[in-house]
């Protein structure tokens, strides 16, 4: 008999076995039944279900079908709601950025979401991310990791507690909504020190001639008060120092202050003086500034001061034989302890003197120029211009630096003023430009050159042609003399010329003087002067009538003549004669371009307002014809086409001609149509960057990007990097530590050790991650060893397989030679901040005693050190305190006589490296042990922190503060990956190639002009008014679509499997990438956020800004479709055959429009009409017109087609055109062109 076995609910509970079989053997034994509950998950109480019994199946009749009891079972809930948040407390984060975690998780499953909100009870001291965590029924067992991130307040403060405040949740299941989770405590530690850094502190040069310096002052943390520094000057005579003060707040504390050093010039030569810019210890309420007293710094004083003598100028100067004279200076460079007397003289007194004879400097007038005349002397004869020099003697004085110092001498050139003439002669009038019948007077200058009576002395005038001599008007002196002789050449006879004599000194004869004669006579121009110019010439003779004794003397005068009154003038107008009554009406304008015909065949056109005129004619009657052919289109004349004229002399006549056309008038243009101009800028490729270059900490778009560290580190079994040599090998064994993060991806690495110079004295290398440990015997590459007294660097480069190098620190080792009794303790052997020795310490030092019982009579030195931190008496108690340990050590448990044992305290007083870093103050911590009596040859680590920090981000340095810090935003190179390199001070580099997620815009780009209420692609504009007035803000969620100006369907591409959002909004992604999402816009600037993330969680940030316009920059609307400008313009008739092949046009624009008909240009008036005449091609042609506003909008036709007669079958005169005829401007793309049939002007 078999009865089946089966749960109610298989959700509560289960049963086995399936079921159960009793035979005849084993009817009567009870056979057991296993009931397990099932869980969950869930808060349902205890649930009732049943063990169903089937009814029994046999083939005996008495038991087939008998259907035992059911069992009833109730399922005792295990499940009770809760949050999990571990652990409470107890975390801590840093200044510095440094961060924690703790986890929440749910501990049963509920029924819906379930969101708990996560804040800082102090942003200033941490924040915490996510805002806020959610669990679902799906991951709610799965506990979800909350960062603790610590904030930088720069200000000494110490550890400060704060709380991150879980929210109660959120949530539709009754039972975890209102549960109030418990908040987490965080403690954030402090990385501030307060402390004055002054850069730099030695080096500075200053000159005596104002020549400057400057360093810089700033604290290393934020202070809680005002901190001022005074500075001042050790020696005001060589420098000064402004400002006196410095003053640093909690506001501007990191800011680097500016000092300037200023050199002082004391005129002496002193040489180059060392003085020093004194800082003053800080004064402050701010306890840990007040009395902290900064570094001074150390100035020299440039001497500028050299004895000299300088004359300005040395050459060049000219002087002339007429008493010319020429200057010079001469002036001292330095002061002297004397006076300095220095001699002048000429070298050719017959040329020129030299005043004064002598100067004398003094201490008191040293810097003062003091001027020197050269004058020239006249020597009378031709003997052209001499040189000749000024001799500065070498000067005298009890100075020494100045005595028998020789000046340079100055070059001088004499100019001759002696020609081979014994008489100058200049001849002038006393108006250039006469008419014909104008009297002029000449006057002629007669100077005697030489000391001797010249007799016989006579001056021949030769008269200009078509002049005549007007009698009685000759002059000697301004007294009348008689009529010269002659005709066209006149002779006046003057006997003798006086010797001259110089009277008045100025080298030449003059009025008054012997020697000096003025000339003068009257000439008037004939009748027959025609214009131009007249030469007059005189020249002189003496002795006898053949005996030149002059120059030619020659002037030119002009005769102009006087057109009125020989010639006449034809003047007139050609109009259009509208209603054909041969007056010119006040609305009937004249024709430009119109040409008018003298029987002689001259011919003149008309200006713009039709007038004309023809000058410089004959007197007498003159036929004047007007050119009706010329203007292209039937014309009759309304008025005499074929005037006479009758010209006088001096007087005007008067013609007038009107004209009467056959035409046609269209009209062409069109109004602008407005609508929105949308702007789309072009996507930013940059990303947001920053990180800490001490550290090798980056963040890329928000995301930590881990970064591969590698260094080395060497020890010979103290606590120092100091190898040490007995004789050329090591006492111990050097070893080297290496250490490289993701060893698996290591290539390969190479280990170098260099000497001061650079060279490598020895290097290991390897394939795969290099070992942790590796020994060395202080044998060199070759046969080299390590000496003694010296430096070596080391640094371990590490190749990784993606090709990345990276450096670890460069670090310093010393090798001591000599007395084995060398130790250096640093700061790790003892307890921070007290003087109680480490286990480490006592092993060294027990290895220590050894050395000093193998040299029992050697004294030894314990010399205590500290790094600057704290105040300086302080740090000398604890130096001594340090040494001290160590004594009593020595002593006491290892029974080295004290009185071999010598303590020395020096407190930070002697530094090994510089305290502004932690690396340098590390190296300071030291307390040094060494033998007294034999001479040591140690070496000295010096400060090898001497680099800057360095980021380099997409091939773009970032500048690295202090603390190492760095912060950027840079554009992304092609191919989306950004190559970053950060460098500390130590030279360790650290590298990574960082992808961020590709994001392309399809749509929008550039500018889309769009009308009101129409389309584009990807565009759709609404109403005149939609959008506007909305606020401008960066996201479109303020513009909802019932208002919205304007949708844009915004489409892109990234990498297939990113996820994109689009404000927000998560948009799907296609297979291939593609996305899109259309958004409303406002009329304004709009900004688009896209986020994208690839599965890893790379980010990609952008902002496309969109912005739609309305108006123009000068307030107009935004025109779509450009307007095209009136212009109305009076044409042939269609088919028309013209006489001429010259077409006169006129009709009507707009004001400061322009226009042109086959590419010439027509004049167009203030109020828009313009007219004038194109030339036709010869046959059947069409007029192409093109018009163009002030703003540049253009519109062209084609005119209607006619036909012009060739210029040779035409008997009129030529026409006479004036100006240039300029080319009409093209049409721009999206400018309207204008097309229609040949009698119609119509623009489309």
């Amino acid at each position: 008999m078999t009865i089946g076995l089966s749960s109610s609910d298989l959700t509560e509970g289960t049963v086995a076995p399936a079921s159960l079989t009793f035979t005849s053997g084993n009817w009567n034994t009870a056979q057991t039944v296993t009931i397990t509950g099932v869980n969950d998950f869930g808060v349902d109480g205890n649930v009732a279900y049943a063990i169903v019994t089937a009814a029994a199946t046999s083939t005996d009749g008495s038991y087939n079908g008998m259907d035992p009891s059911d069992v009833g079972v109730t399922n005792t809930d295990d499940d009770t709601a809760g949050i999990t948040v571990a652990p409470t407390s107890g975390l801590t984060t840093t200044e510095s950025g440094g961060t924690a975690t703790f986890t929440v998780v749910l501990r049963t499953q509920p029924i819906a979401n379930v969101t708990i909100g996560l804040s800082s009870s102090d942003l200033t001291e941490g924040t915490v991310a996510p805002a806020s965590v959610t669990f679902t029924s799906g991951n709610w067992s799965t506990a979800q990791t909350v960062t603790v991130t610590g904030a930088d307040d720069f200000g000494v403060d110490g550890s400060v507690a704060y709380t991150i405040v879980t929210a109660a949740a959120t949530s539709t299941d009754g039972i975890y909504n209102g549960m109030d989770p418990s908040d987490v405590g965080v403690a954030n530690a402090d990385n501030d020190t307060p402390g004055i850094t002054v850069a730099p502190t030695s080096g500075l040069t200053t000159t005596e001639g104002g020549g400057t310096a400057t360093f810089t002052v700033v604290l290393t943390s934020q202070p809680t008060a005002n901190v001022t520094i005074g500075l001042s000057s050790s020696d005001l005579t060589e420098g000064t120092v402004a400002p006196a003060s410095l003053t640093f707040t909690s506001g501007n504390w990191n800011t680097a202050q500016t000092v300037t050093i200023t050199g002082v010039n004391d005129f002496g030569v002193d040489g180059n003086v060392a003085y020093a810019i004194v800082t003053a210890a800080a004064t402050s309420t701010d306890g840990s500034y007040n009395g902290l007293n900064p570094a001074d710094v150390g100035v020299t004083n440039t001497d500028d001061d050299l004895p000299g003598i300088t004359v300005t100028p040395t050459s060049g100067l000219a002087t002339t034989e007429s008493g010319g004279a020429g200057t010079f200076t001469v002036v001292l460079d330095t002061q002297p302890t004397a006076s300095v007397t220095i001699g002048l003289s000429s070298s050719d007194p017959s040329e020129g003197t030299v005043a004064p004879a002598s100067l004398t400097f003094t201490s008191g007038n040293w810097n003062t120029p003091q001027t020197v005349t050269v004058t020239g002397v006249d020597d009378f004869g031709v003997d052209g211009n001499v040189p000749y020099t000024i001799v500065t003697a070498a000067a005298t004085s009890t100075d020494a630096g100045y005595n028998g110092r020789n000046a340079a001498d100055v070059g001088v050139t004499n100019l001759d003023d002696d020609t081979s003439f014994a008489v100058d002669l200049r001849l002038s009038p006393d108006k250039d430009r006469v008419e014909t019948g104008e009297p002029v007077r000449y006057t002629l200058e007669i100077r005697n050159r030489t000391s001797i009576n010249l007799t016989n002395f006579e001056v021949q005038h030769e008269l200009p042609p078509r002049f005549g001599y007007l009698p009685g008007t000759s002059t000697r002196d301004g007294r009348a003399i008689g009529d010269p002789t002659g005709s066209r050449v006149q002779r006046f006879a003057l006997d003798t010329l006086a010797a001259f004599t110089d009277l008045n000194g100025d080298g030449q004869a003059g009025p008054g003087e012997p020697g000096y004669i003025a000339l003068s006579w009257v000439l008037v121009p004939g009748a027959s002067a025609t214009p131009g110019a007249y030469l007059d010439a005189a020249v002189a003779f003496a002795g006898c009538s053949a005996c030149g004794a002059s120059n030619r003397a020659e002037t030119t005068v002009h005769v102009a003549e006087d057109a009125f009154l020989a010639r006449g003038t034809v003047v007139g107008r050609v109009f259009e004669d509208s209603n054909r009554d041969g007056l010119q009406g006040r609305d009937e304008k004249g024709l430009a371009g119109a040409v008018v015909m003298l029987d002689d065949g001259t011919s003149v056109g008309t200006d713009a307002e039709g007038r004309f005129h023809l000058p410089d004619l004959d007197p007498g009657p003159h036929v004047v014809k007007l050119d009706l052919e010329g203007f292209g289109l039937p014309a009759t004349a309304t008025t005499e086409a074929t005037p006479v004229a009758y010209v006088s002399p001096g007087l005007l006549s008067s013609v007038r001609f009107g004209v009467s056309f056959q035409r046609d008038s269209v009209e062409i243009g069109r109004p602008p149509v407005s609508g929105l101009a949308i702007v789309t800028d072009e996507l930013e490729r940059s990303a947001s960057v920053a990180g800490n270059a001490l550290r090798a900490a980056l963040v890329v778009n928000g995301m930590a990007v881990r970064l591969h560290a590698v260094d080395a580190r060497i020890s010979a079994g103290g606590f120092d990097e100091v190898l040490r040599l007995d004789g050329d090998r090591l006492r111990e064994p050097a070893v080297f530590t290496l250490d490289a993060s993701d060893a698996s991806s290591v290539r390969d690495w190479i280990l170098d050790v260099r000497d001061q110079r650079g060279v490598v004295v020895w290097s290991m290398n390897g394939r795969g991650a290099p070992p942790q440990a590796r020994p060395w015997d202080g044998i060199g590459s070759g046969t080299s060893r390590l000496e003694g007294g010296q430096v070596y660097e080391y640094q371990l480069r590490v190749t990784y397989e993606d090709g990345l190098e990276i450096r670890g620190p460069r670090r310093a080792f010393g090798v001591d030679r000599g007395t084995s009794i060398a130790m250096t303790m640093t700061g790790d052997s003892f307890e921070a901040g007290r003087a109680v020795l480490t286990a480490a310490a006592v092993h060294a030092l027990a290895e220590l005693a050894k050395a000093l019982r193998r040299s029992p009579s050697e004294k030894v030195i314990v010399e205590g050190h500290t790094d600057s931190v704290g105040t300086a008496a302080g740090n000398l108690a604890l130096s001594r305190a340090r040494a001290d340990a160590a004594v009593r050590y020595l002593a006491e448990r290892e029974r080295i006589p004290r009185s071999r044992l010598v303590v020395l305290a020096f407190g930070q007083g002697r530094p090994v490296a510089s305290n502004a870093t932690p690396e340098g103050r590390e190296l300071n911590r030291r307390v040094e042990i060494h033998g007294q009596g034999t001479e040591v040859q140690r070496a000295r680590l010096y400060d090898v922190y001497r680099g800057q920090a360095s980021s380099r981000i997409g091939g773009l340095s970032a500048a690295v503060d202090s603390a190492g810090r760095f912060s950027c935003s840079v554009p992304l190179p092609p191919g989306d990956t950004l190559a970053v390199t950060l460098s500390d001070r130590q030279g360790r580099t650290t590298s990574a190639l960082v992808r961020l997620p590709s994001l392309e815009i399809i749509e929008p780009r550039g500018e889309v002009r769009v009308p009101y209420g129409g389309t584009a692609p990807g565009v759709s504009v609404g109403p005149r008014g939609a959008g506007r007035g909305m606020p401008q803000v960066a996201g479109l969620k303020a513009a909802p679509r019932e208002q919205a100006a304007v949708h844009v369907l915004v489409s892109g591409r990234t990498d297939p499997g990113n996820r994109v959002e689009v404000d927000g909004v998560v948009v799907p992604v296609a297979r291939a990438g593609e996305f899109s999402r259309e958004v409303p816009l406002h009329v304004g600037e709009n900004g688009i956020a896209l986020v994208v993330r690839d599965p890893i969680g790379a980010l990609r940030v952008a902002n496309l800004v969109v912005r739609v316009l309305d108006h123009a920059e000068e307030g107009r609307d935004v025109v779509v479709v450009e307007r095209i400008p009136h212009l109305t313009v009076a044409l042939p008739p269609a088919a028309s055959v013209l006489s001429s092949r010259e077409l006169r046009l006129s009709g009507q624009t707009g004001p400061g429009h322009r226009v042109w008909a086959n590419a010439e240009s027509l004049h167009v008036d203030d109020d828009g009409a313009f007219s004038g005449t194109v030339t036709l091609p010869e046959g059947k042609s069409s007029l192409k017109l093109a018009v163009e506003d002030a703003e540049g909008h253009a519109g062209r036709s084609i005119g209607p087609s006619m036909s012009a007669r060739s210029a040779s079958s035409s008997s009129r005169s030529p026409t006479v055109s004036s100006g240039r005829r300029p080319v009409p401007p093209s049409v721009e793309p999206g400018k309207a062109r204008a097309s229609g049939p040949r009698d119609a002007l119509r623009i489309t």
